[in-house]
Order: structure tokens, then sequence, then C-alpha cells
């Protein structure tokens, strides 16, 4: 995997004052990479992990020409913030903005959106999904196209009478935490899973609930706006996830207004298909794709 680099320039990134840890894998220039380059990627990981768990994946896109850019969002990894705590969407949303702001100021010259910047494309998985699809909604022009894996808009579909008493405890008792994810649930692939679990810079506690509430808003907007987001949009599940039912991405398909927009269906992945057993080949299959948009 090519070397991720740190921009200890931008640790005060978050809107609020707030440290957030911002990486850079940049395009990398030879044979490998294309004269014209690829469109800038913006990475969003998921609930618990942080942006270091995705080399693989942008160390490709950046080979492909891609400068590929992420943070570790406020309480993940190794930015600050009580651990795995989403304390408002909206502060995540504008932390995200200014990244993307940062992204296109960085463009290089001569690419198709000319002095303005070049919106980046946007990779979100999972909560990071959800986030992506709720920025891209509510932020007309600022993401070009969108790759979603297996984003966590479920809970928006959920009646109010299970996702009432959460919202309840977030606003009068927002230390509260709530079930957990067993790792075994993510991947099939068993080295993923001991990864997980030995990470020290994951998430392996209980879920707070404020962050089930920032999700469940997450897939409300996504789900508002669907219908007027038309930039093009490929959207990955795994058949075999148990954590993110695929019958929310579906309706989250045939919500979009977008007239490029692709569902990939993966038999044999779990929730986490970017790190499951056919890894490689999606890896290969998302920088295709992102290279055509």
């Amino acid at each position: 995997m090519g070397p991720a680099q740190l921009v200890p320039e931008l640790s005060a990134l978050a809107v609020d004052g707030g440290v957030l840890q911002v990486v850079r894998w940049p395009a990398r220039t030879g044979v490998a990479s294309p004269s014209v380059p690829a469109p800038p990627v913006v990475l969003v990981h998921g609930y618990a992990e942080h942006s270091g768990r995705y080399g693989e994946l942008a160390s490709a896109l950046a080979r492909t020409g891609s400068d590929v850019w992420a943070a570790d969002l406020r309480g993940h990894g190794r930015s600050s913030g009580r651990r795995a705590d989403v304390v408002d969407l909206d502060l995540v949303l504008d932390d995200l903005d200014r990244l993307v702001d940062l992204v296109k100021r960085a463009a290089p010259l001569g690419t198709p959106e000319g002095p303005a910047g070049w919106p980046p494309v946007l990779v979100g998985h999972s909560m990071g999904g959800a986030f992506a699809a709720a920025y891209a909604s509510s932020r007309p022009g600022k993401a070009r196209a969108l790759v979603l894996s297996a984003p966590a808009v479920h809970l928006a579909l959920r009646p109010a009478w299970q996702t009432g008493p959460a919202q309840l405890i977030a606003r009068h008792a927002p230390w509260v935490r709530v079930g957990r994810v067993p790792a075994h649930r993510l991947s099939s692939d068993p080295a993923t899973v001991e990864r997980f679990e030995k990470d020290p810079l994951v998430w392996h506690g209980l879920v707070p609930v404020r962050t089930a509430v920032a999700m469940l808003e997450a897939g409300r907007r996504a789900f508002a706006g669907a219908g007027s987001l038309h930039v093009p949009v490929l959207l990955l599940h795994g058949e075999q996830d148990e954590v993110v039912p695929l019958a929310s991405s579906r309706k989250l398909f045939e919500a979009l207004g977008s007239d490029d927009k692709e569902l990939a269906v993966l038999a044999a992945s779990r929730h986490e298909a970017l790190h499951d057993g056919a890894r490689a080949e999606l890896v290969e299959r998302v920088c295709d794709w992102v290279s055509r948009h």
C-alpha cells in the first residue's frame, strides 16, 4: 500500500475547534496513472473505526490518479471527542464540508471544473455512507459522485415507536450507551475480524445513544433528498450483511433521482464488503467506477 500523509496543519479542522486527524494519499504519477487526473476522493469511514482501515482502497485509488483524503470523524480514531460519540449530525456535516472545500482548492490546475475547484467523489461506508448521502443531498454541487458501501440509513425506516425512545434518551441522558456490533458480523475473513478486534484505534464498547440518533437523522435526510440527488451513485451491499439490512439500500436506490446509478449486491460479503473475501475485485471495481466519473 502507498503511504498516507498526515496533514498536521489541519489539526483544528473541526468547526468548533476540535482536533480532527486528516490524512492524504497523494495521486501517484507514472505509467500506472492516466495523463488526465482522476477526480479527487474523500473517504468517510464507518462507526467505531477510523480512516486508516481504508489504506488498501485509498492506495489503489491513488495509483489510478485520484488524490485521496480522509479525516477520522470526531470521537473516532485519532480525532478528539468522547469515543464514538457523534454529538450532533450537523457538526459532522460541517466538518465534512470544510474538508471537501479544502480538497476542491487542492485540485490540480487544468481540471474540468477550472479554478473553482474539482468536487470530489465521496466514498462512505455504513455510518459514513449515511453521512455522505445526507451531505450530498443537503449541499448540491459539493460532491460529483457517491460510492456508498452498506449505508446505515436503515434506522430511518423504523417506526416512531422504535426510534422515539432513543431520541428522548439522547436529549435527556446523552451519556447513555446502547448495544454493540459483534466483530464477526463485519466480515467472513477471520484475519480481518482479528485485526479489527486488536486495533487500538477502534472503539470496542457500546454505541452512544447520540450516535444512533445521528445515524437515524442522516438516514432521514438521505431519503428526503434522494429524489433530487442527480449525481452518479454506486451502491454496494453484501447479501450476507446482518448489521445493515440489504432492503434499506434497495429502498434508497429506488428513491434516487439520478439517471446514473448502480446497485451491486455482493453475494458472499457481510457488512464490510471492502474488507471481506472478495475485496481485491471490489476495490478494482470501485477504482474503475471512480475513474469514469
